[in-house]
């Protein structure tokens, strides 16, 4: 509900059988930005509806996906949550990228 991003690999090693992660499923010193950002993509491309942190927004995301985006309320809250972070960015002095060409690294010219 608050942006908080819930994955395996940021928990603590510890066993805990609630969760249903194994410890070796959770944070090692192996990790490093790179793994977690890719975890962060793959939660996004793939979530797992089945697990949810949040069991509200599985439940709309699910409803906005089995109706092929007729049903708009999971749609609009994401509108809303993106505008404003947009402005948070704003007021930030962050220039968030907007077009696939300002995500993409520009090569340099070789000298």
């Amino acid at each position: 509900q608050n942006g908080d991003v819930c994955i395996s690999i940021l928990h603590p090693p510890v066993d805990d059988p609630q969760s249903g992660e194994l410890p070796s499923e959770r944070w090692n010193p192996t990790q490093n930005v790179r793994t977690i950002l890719l975890s962060v993509i793959s939660l996004l491309s793939e979530p797992n509806t089945f697990s949810p942190a949040n069991v509200d927004a599985s439940v709309m995301y699910r409803r906005w996906r089995d109706s092929r985006a007729k049903d708009k309320e999971y749609e609009n809250i994401i509108r809303m949550r993106v505008l404003a972070t947009q402005a948070d960015a704003d007021r930030d002095g962050v220039k968030v990228p907007t077009t696939l060409a300002e995500y993409c690294v520009k090569p340099r010219a070789p000298p």
